[in-house]
C-alpha cells in the first residue's frame, strides 16, 4: 500500500485520511500538514498512543472543511462499510477543494463478495460501482487501476450539471392483492419536480386492495392518484388461461398477464415527463426516489436503473437462491448488452416518457412473455442507445402481503428472455 500511496501523491502535500487504521501509512509519504479522522472515539487514544507525531481527531469529514482544504484525502478501503455511498460522495463534494484528489482503494473484489453476502455487514462494491457512483456525485476519475489484485481510483471534483427545465413525475405501482401497503405508498411517495401522479394498476385484487386505493383517492384530493385495472371485467379469455386465472387467484400469486403488462399500462395512462415503477411491497423505499429523479432532471443518465445487491440487505429480504439468480442475470445481461448491470430485476426504473415508444419496440422483437418487465425494459434501452445507469438503494423486507414470485417458475422465463436477448444482441446485432 505504501508503494502506491508514494506513486500516487506528491512529497510535501497536505493530507486527510479517514480513519485510523492506516496511519502507519503518512510518514512514508512525507506530508506538509496531515489530519487523520477516527470516527471510534475507542481507536483515537490507542491511535495517538501509537503515532503521538500525528494530529488524530475524534469525529467524521465534517471537521475537515474547518482546516481547509488539502491536496489529498485517502479513504482505504472505506467505502465497503459506508451506510449510504452516494450522500457520503455529495457531501465530500460540498468541502473538497478544485485541486484536491480522492485515493480510494478497494479490497479484493471476489473476497468481499464472499464476505458482504455471508456476514451482511459490509457493502460489495467494485471498482465499475464505484467509478459509476463518483460519477453520479459529480466527481471525475484522473486514475484508476490495480495494485496486488486491489483495485484503486484517483477522483477530483468536476462541474456540477445544472437540472433541466421543470419535469412532471409519473410514479406507476402495480398492485395485486397489497391492501396493507396501500396507505403507506399514498403518505410516502414524496412530489417531485413540477408535479407528481400515483398510478395505481391493480390485478384483480381480492383482499380489498381496489378498495384502499379508492379510499386514499377520496381522502387525500390534493394529491394526484388515479387508479386503473390491469384486466378489464368484460375482458374474455382463452380456457387455459382462465384455468391459469383461477390457479393465481386461489394462491395469491402474479396474474399470468404478468407485472410487465400492468406496467406498460400504466406507463401508457402515465402523464409525467418521467416515469418511475414502485414496487408495491415498499422493499425499495419511495423516500429513495427523488434520487433518482434528479440523476435523470440533471441529465447523468436516460435510464437510471436501481441496484439491490451493493449495499446490505435486511434479514428475509431476499432468498439465498434469488440472490444467487440476481448476481448470475446481472453478469449475464452485462455480457449481453455490453453496459454494466449490476441488479438487472430490481423494480425501481426511471427514465423519459418521450423515450417509452423507443424502448418498447424491443416488444415486437421479443414477444410478450417477459414476466416481470425488467429484461425488456433494459433490452429496449440498449438498443435505443440510452445511458443506463445503476443507482443502489437499501433493500428491506416485505413488511404487509405475500410475494407474487414464483421462483421456478418465473426462472425459466427469464432464462428464455437470456436466449432471446443473446439472438438480440450477439447475433443480430
Amino acid at each position: 500500500m505504501i508503494e502506491l500511496l508514494q506513486k500516487l501523491t506528491r512529497s510535501e502535500s497536505s493530507i486527510l485520511l479517514l480513519g485510523s487504521k492506516h496511519a502507519d501509512l503518512l510518514q512514508p509519504l512525507h506530508p506538509s500538514r496531515c489530519l487523520v479522522i477516527e470516527p471510534d472515539p475507542n481507536k483515537v487514544a490507542q491511535a495517538k498512543d501509537q503515532h503521538p507525531d500525528l494530529d488524530i481527531e475524534v469525529g467524521n469529514e465534517e471537521l475537515a472543511p474547518r482546516i481547509g482544504p488539502f491536496d489529498y484525502v485517502l479513504i482505504l478501503e472505506n467505502v465497503i462499510r459506508w451506510e449510504d455511498i452516494h450522500t457520503t460522495l455529495e457531501s465530500y463534494r460540498r468541502w473538497v477543494g478544485p485541486e484536491t484528489q480522492l485515493i480510494f482503494t478497494l479490497p479484493n473484489v471476489g473476497l468481499q463478495w464472499l464476505k458482504s453476502h455471508s456476514s451482511k455487514a459490509q457493502n460489495w462494491v467494485s471498482k465499475q460501482d464505484l467509478r459509476n457512483l463518483l460519477k453520479l456525485a459529480d466527481f471525475k476519475i484522473d486514475r484508476e487501476g490495480s495494485f496486488r489484485w486491489s483495485p484503486y481510483l484517483v477522483a477530483s471534483a468536476a462541474p456540477r450539471p445544472q437540472a433541466r427545465k421543470a419535469l412532471t413525475c409519473s410514479v406507476i405501482i402495480p398492485t395485486r392483492n397489497e391492501v396493507g401497503n396501500i396507505d403507506s405508498c399514498v403518505s410516502r411517495v414524496p412530489q417531485m419536480g413540477a408535479g407528481t401522479e400515483i398510478v395505481f394498476v391493480d390485478g384483480s385484487s381480492t383482499d380489498g386492495t381496489v378498495e384502499a386505493i379508492e379510499r386514499a383517492i377520496g381522502e387525500n384530493p390534493d394529491k394526484n392518484i388515479r387508479l386503473i385495472h390491469q384486466l378489464e371485467p368484460t375482458e374474455e379469455f382463452s380456457e387455459a388461461t382462465q384455468r391459469e386465472l383461477n390457479r393465481v387467484h386461489k394462491l395469491g400469486k402474479m396474474l399470468p398477464q404478468g407485472k410487465a403488462d400492468a406496467v406498460r399500462k400504466g406507463f401508457r395512462a402515465a402523464t409525467g415527463d418521467v416515469l418511475m415503477i414502485l414496487d408495491a411491497d415498499l422493499t425499495v423505499v419511495p423516500e429513495d426516489l427523488p434520487r433518482f429523479f434528479e440523476q435523470i432532471a440533471t441529465g447523468r443518465g436516460d435510464f437510471i436503473n436501481g441496484v439491490r445487491l451493493l449495499y446490505p440487505q435486511e434479514e428475509q429480504a431476499m432468498q439465498p437462491v434469488n440472490l444467487l439468480g440476481n448476481t448470475f442475470f446481472g453478469f449475464a445481461l452485462s455480457w449481453l448488452m455490453g453496459q454494466t448491470i449490476k441488479d438487472s430485476l430490481c423494480g425501481t426504473k426511471v427514465f423519459f416518457k418521450k423515450d417509452y415508444d423507443a424502448i418498447m419496440r424491443i416488444e415486437e422483437t421479443l414477444g410478450d412473455f417477459d414476466p416481470f418487465g425488467d429484461f425488456e425494459l433494459l433490452f429496449g434501452a440498449a438498443k435505443a442507445r440510452l445511458r443506463i445507469v445503476d443507482f443502489p438503494v437499501h433493500y428491506g423486507r416485505r413488511v404487509a402481503g405475500q410475494p407474487k414470485i414464483e421462483t421456478y417458475r418465473h426462472g425459466l422465463k427469464l432464462f428464455r428472455m437470456l436466449w432471446y436477448g443473446f439472438l438480440l444482441f450477439k447475433v443480430r446485432q
